[in-house]
């Protein structure tokens, strides 16, 4: 039986004084063991945290126990370890980074949240352009059928897509991310802009993936996690695919059998961006990690090893940027 419970959750909720609600949070989730982190802006929460399941719980209670955070958007995962080395709690202008100055998420009823099993009817609609609202390096991996790429490197690059490409022409939209955060946020921007209807996917491609049949699909590919699995297919099961240590940007089976590629140094992605002294850095921390995981240690570097096909999935701090530098996706826990 797994000992930990892991949540990752988010709310678009008023918080009047981020810096105080800071430490109402450091004080809760010392109360409760709780490790991992959240990000907390104006606009709501943002984040993911673990602790054994009795704790974690308990810390959900009290913390919904305020009105404003009731009915948090929750996602749980097991695990047989303690994935985080501490708690983190950072304040941000957003909890994901839209970009747009003075924009605020508000309610309508032209916004439609589509159940995953009604999504295939959605998205099958000629009247409809479906949309992928997550980065470059998540569509190349896995997306629905007919879903257009915007070819955004970061989340705050999606507002001039739309106006890009879309204009004047206001059309109706299907939308989907992850987990749901990104959706909600663009869905309320779109409206705002004058879009007639937008559908987004309720629980994201995982919750799809979760719950709809292989055979009845309209997915293709995998999708992007922001853990230690890296990908995840039908039924949520671990893909095949892991992440280049020099650039952390996910690798497929074919990628990695490339001769640009270099275990845990270097990929086609940054084999001409990395000096001869980073190389060599990155070298000696692939020896370093070596002889600690046969020592069954963590390395003091470690921030996971999307290879292992273990129970123990270590989830990387959220961040509320989509892709650091040097195309680093996996720096950040995004939905």
């Amino acid at each position: 039986m797994s000992s930990f419970k892991i949540a990752a959750l988010f709310k678009f909720t008023l918080i009047e004084n981020p810096v105080e609600m800071k430490e109402t949070l450091r004080e809760l989730t010392s109360k409760h063991n709780i490790m991992g982190m959240l990000i907390l802006a104006t606009e709501g929460i943002n984040g993911t945290i673990a602790s054994n399941e009795s704790d974690l719980m308990k810390f959900l209670e009290e913390f919904q126990s305020d009105p404003k955070f009731q009915g948090l958007e929750l996602k749980f995962a097991d695990n047989d370890s303690q994935p985080f080395y501490r708690m983190r709690i950072s304040i941000r202008k957003e909890i994901v980074t839209l970009g747009v100055p003075d924009f605020k998420i508000e309610p309508s009823e032209q916004i439609h949240n589509v159940d995953p099993r009604d999504w295939n009817d959605v998205i099958s609609r000629e009247d409809l352009v479906v949309i992928d609202t997550r980065n470059d390096y998540e569509f190349d991996l896995g997306t629905f059928r007919n879903a257009i790429n915007p070819n955004t490197k970061n989340f705050r690059e999606f507002p001039q897509y739309m106006e890009d490409n879309f204009g004047a022409k206001k059309k109706s939209v299907a939308m989907f991310c992850t987990g749901g955060i990104r959706c909600e946020k663009a869905s309320s921007f779109l409206i705002q802009q004058g879009y007639d209807e937008v559908y987004n996917l309720k629980g994201g491609i995982l919750k799809y993936l979760e719950v709809v049949p292989e055979q009845d699909s309209l997915w293709k590919g995998d999708c992007f996690v922001f853990d230690q699995r890296v990908t995840v297919k039908h039924g949520l099961k671990v893909g095949d695919c892991k992440l280049c240590r020099g650039c952390r940007h996910p690798l497929t089976p074919e990628e990695m059998a490339r001769p640009d590629y270099k275990e845990e140094i270097h990929c086609k992605y940054c084999i001409d961006k990395l000096t001869k002294e980073k190389e060599e850095k990155a070298f000696q921390r692939h020896i370093q990690m070596e002889l600690a995981e046969k020592r069954h240690e963590k390395h003091l570097g470690y921030v996971h090893q999307p290879n292992k096909k273990s129970k123990n999935v270590s989830i990387v701090p959220t961040e509320d940027n989509d892709t650091p530098k040097l195309n680093n996706p996996a720096t950040c826990v995004k939905a």
